[in-house]
């Protein structure tokens, strides 16, 4: 999938979720538990950080994202300006994507 560079600067995303929002700066331990259906659980990593009436509060920890890739495509509100190169250890091709905010996103927290 291309996502291309949208109009939002990542400052105008922060400011605009107004609702509490996780901002995942990178995922770790991806794996799909139906690639077919895009079903797949992630553990962000590097870095979370807890944004409430358009600022980043606080960081945030022991986060899972267990979702859909396809339901999560449908569920974009805003695509970033700021298209950058990311690469990883465990992926050959480095990806261009931008800041890409999705509503509803299903993230689960680590039991006690």
């Amino acid at each position: 999938m291309v996502y291309p560079q949208g109009n939002q600067s990542f400052d105008e995303i922060v400011a605009d979720s107004k609702k509490p929002t996780i901002y995942v700066t990178s995922n770790w331990y991806t794996r799909y538990t139906n690639m077919l259906e895009g079903e797949f659980s992630s553990i962000p990593r590097d870095g979370m950080f807890l944004i409430e009436d358009g600022e980043i509060k606080k960081p945030v920890r022991k986060l899972r994202i267990a979702d859909n890739l396809l339901r999560m495509s449908k569920n974009i509100s805003a695509i970033g300006s700021d298209r950058k190169q990311i690469r990883w250890w465990e992926v050959n091709t480095p990806t261009f994507i931008p800041t890409i905010k999705v509503v509803d996103c299903n993230i689960t927290a680590a039991t006690q």
